[in-house]
């Protein structure tokens, strides 16, 4: 790929994450784990898995757990068996 193609790229997600409201835990905390994670854990699913963890747990923590629709909820649950299911090796 060449520059011209990775540029706007690169303006739509420094758009994203300007947009993240930082000033509120519950939603900076997995913007930034899955910000961190996509680079650092060699993979965007891992990333976004990590974000989908944290999601409903800081909302949960936070007390605003109803926020979090039942399907966030099934998902970051899936997440959560994949990575304990992987670190035991049966997956």
């Amino acid at each position: 790929m060449d520059a011209g193609c990775r540029t706007p790229t690169r303006g739509i997600c420094a758009a994203s994450v300007r947009s993240i409201q930082w000033d509120d835990l519950s939603e900076a905390i997995p913007a930034f784990a899955t910000i961190f994670f996509i680079p650092f854990g060699f993979s965007i699913a891992e990333g976004l898995a990590a974000g989908l963890i944290l999601y409903p747990f800081t909302k949960l923590v936070s007390g605003r757990s109803q926020e979090i629709p039942l399907i966030t909820w099934i998902l970051a649950a899936i997440f959560v068996l994949r990575f304990v299911l992987t670190t035991l090796r049966f997956g």
